[in-house]
């Protein structure tokens, strides 16, 4: 249906609009968190503020707001299922059209559940993986 579709890519663009918000503040107190005191040292040894950038403030910025940023990633996988019970079919909305069809809840929602929990352990293995490859003394604990 025409509605159906401009509702959903409503839907769509406001989840957009707010995942990119919170995100653009995560990196933000990601770049804020940098210590002033390697800022001006690298300065002080004559950066550029391209390679400034590049090898001092993002690497830190990016370290840091890692784990909130994967907190945001799950939550947007958890957001779908709220926007899935207006419009848009993901996982809970093909969940609940299989429960018309085959009148068994209970199956149906386990098996959507643990789709869920599989992308989210998934999000949360790739996070851990990055903040492990880019923490220099996590990289060497065995």
């Amino acid at each position: 249906d025409h509605r159906d579709l401009h509702l959903s890519l409503r839907r769509q663009r406001q989840m957009c609009i707010r995942d990119s918000a919170y995100s653009s503040e995560i990196i933000r107190g990601g770049i804020q968190s940098v210590p002033f005191g390697q800022i001006e040292s690298a300065k002080s040894v004559g950066m550029s503020g391209f390679l400034l950038y590049r090898r001092i403030i993002l690497p830190i910025a990016f370290r840091q707001a890692l784990p909130a940023y994967g907190n945001e990633m799950i939550l947007m996988v958890k957001a779908t299922s709220l926007v899935s019970t207006i419009t848009l079919m993901e996982v809970t909305g093909i969940a609940r059209l299989i429960i018309a069809k085959t009148f068994s809840p209970v199956e149906v929602f386990i098996v959507a559940g643990l789709i869920y929990l599989t992308i989210n352990f998934i999000v949360t293995r790739l996070i851990n993986f990055c903040e492990i490859k880019l923490t220099p003394y996590l990289r060497h604990a065995d």
